[in-house]
């Protein structure tokens, strides 16, 4: 865990600390059962310590796999798809944890949605699903450097463009170490993409995956 995190955890306990002794040194808040304003503050500050408590554990979650990833990127060049899946479902937070890593590492980190958006605007849809491949190809390496972060991976789920997404990125991932955004999940053998009553839901039997998500992180193998 960084020095910076650990000083931002501190001052944040140090700060509610703070509020808690200043009220219950008041002497009209150890009263708040008579006290109609007293015990609204009683329940506020309750609420208020509660919420944070969440939050540090939220943080506290983001640097932990943020620390794996950057491990699983060490291990990865080992492997023959240099792929780490960054698994979790949308509004998670993933996207804060690549844009940690890219400020730690100066990895470039790519919004795939955007970029993919811009080339194939003017295409029609045929030339959408045969050119998507080449595309993204184009923008994972002019992205530079050997390793590239990708968020925003929804376009490549697209039923209309009929792209099996995980053997793409492996492909891309021979030359380049890939860290992915996935909205989804990984337990029981089984690598997972949206959920299942959505149309872009898609479901792998992990193989040789790198993957990083709350639930579990490790290199997971289907032999």
């Amino acid at each position: 865990m960084s020095d910076q995190f650990e000083e931002i955890i501190d001052k944040m306990l140090q700060d509610y600390g703070g509020i808690c002794r200043k009220r219950y040194q008041q002497p009209d808040y150890l009263g708040f059962e008579t006290n109609d304003r007293g015990e609204v503050i009683a329940e506020a500050e309750v609420s208020r310590l509660h919420t944070s408590t969440l939050a540090l554990g939220e943080i506290r979650m983001a640097e932990l796999l943020a620390d794996q990833v950057m491990q699983k990127i060490i291990h990865a060049n080992e492997l023959y798809y240099r792929l780490i899946i960054l698994a979790a479902p949308a509004g998670s937070g993933k996207t804060a944890i690549l844009q940690g890593i890219q400020e730690r590492k100066g990895y470039p980190l790519v919004n795939v949605n955007l970029e993919l958006s811009h080339r194939m605007l003017e295409l029609t849809e045929r030339q959408r699903a045969l050119q998507l491949p080449r595309l993204l190809s184009e923008i994972v390496n002019a992205s530079g450097g050997d390793v590239v972060l990708l968020d925003n991976i929804e376009l490549l789920f697209d039923v209309s463009l009929k792209q099996d997404p995980l053997r793409l990125l492996q492909g891309l991932s021979r030359n380049k170490t890939l860290v992915v955004a996935w909205n989804g999940s990984a337990g029981s053998g089984y690598l997972t993409y949206a959920m299942p009553e959505h149309p872009e839901y898609r479901r792998y039997v992990i193989r040789d995956l790198l993957i990083v998500s709350p639930e579990k992180s490790e290199v997971m193998s289907g032999k």
